[in-house]
Parts: structure tokens; sequence; C-alpha cells
């Protein structure tokens, strides 16, 4: 359609109002019910989105997207996330299983849906999904520090500590030692 060309156009050049546009002609493409583009399309706007660090534009383009295709993994993900943020457990819970339903699961959606899971006091799914994710991603400082953190929540105190220490040492390592300190209130 015309619409994906302008978006097409506009999506190689540089610039944020370049992107701007580029999302809204993809949108275009979408609202147009041309179902043949839907995750092409979709990956596009949400990837644009994240670029643009734009969380209202975000939420509002993945829920544009699930209208058009309920199992989308990335709007979901996406959603999850944003409604973690949010407070919203629960929502956040659907989305992210939703995402990792499709297709294989991520460490960083298990990371999540651990956050998620201990946030609602399901410490034993918390668990498993911290250390899934922690098994996957062994490098990343992240998922260590929300495997303590969900170890810390189930009462396994001393557990928690050593895998908090793992955690420090693999972002100092990667040079993220500031970044870890602010996460964890150091």
């Amino acid at each position: 359609t015309k619409w994906f060309f302008v978006a097409e156009v506009h999506a190689l050049k540089d610039g944020e109002e370049n992107l701007r546009i580029a999302r809204e002609n993809y949108r275009k493409v979408l609202e147009s019910g041309n179902a043949g583009q839907v995750d092409l399309v979709a990956d596009r706007i949400l990837s644009m989105d994240v670029s643009l660090n734009d969380l209202k534009e975000m939420e509002y383009d993945a829920l544009l997207i699930l209208k058009n295709s309920l199992r989308h993994r990335y709007a979901n993900a996406l959603l999850g996330t944003l409604r973690a943020q949010a407070g919203e457990y629960e929502s956040a819970e659907r989305y992210l299983r939703r995402a990792m339903e499709v297709g294989r699961p991520e460490p960083g959606m298990k990371n999540d849906l651990a956050l998620v899971l201990s946030s609602q006091k399901k410490h034993e799914e918390a668990e498993l999904y911290a250390r899934e994710a922690v098994k996957e991603g062994s490098e990343s400082w992240n998922y260590r520090e929300t495997l303590a953190r969900v170890l810390k929540a189930a009462g396994k105190v001393e557990e928690a500590e050593k895998e908090l220490a793992t955690a420090r040492e693999l972002a100092k390592k990667a040079g993220q030692l500031e970044a870890f300190e602010k996460l964890v209130g150091k």
C-alpha cells in the first residue's frame, strides 16, 4: 500500500521526526486490515516506540496490534512489562504468559514474569522462572538480581545474598556497577 511505502522511506531516514512519520504510516497500514503484513508492520511500530522511548504510544500501539493479532509476541511482552511497571501485576502476568506461549520463551520474558509472580507472592513459580532466566542468561547481572529479589521475598535470605553478590560481580565485570547499585539502592 501507499502507506507502507511512505513508512519504509521515512524509516530509512535519520531523526525522530522521520521515525514518527514512519510509525504513523505503519499504523495506517495496520488499521487498513492488510492481514498479510500485520506481524511485520507491528514489529516495526513497536521497535520505533522503543527507539523513541515513548511509553504512552508504546501502550497504544501494543493494544492496537493486539486487536489485529491477539497472540503477537512482542506486543504482549511489552504490555506485560508496562503493566508490571504500573503495578498491575495480574494484567502483567496475563500478557507475559501469552507472550511466552508464542515461540520459545526468552530469558527476559521469564525474568519479567518472575518479578510479577513474586510481587503476587507466588514464590515457588517465581523462583522457577527466575532460575530458568539465570540458567539461559548466566552472564546477565539483571537476571541474578531478580533471582536474589525473588529468593529474598520467599524468605531465602542467605541464598538471596549470595545471588546478589554474584550479580554485583557480573555488573562490575560488564562495566555496569553504577547501574547495578542504582537498581539495588546502594
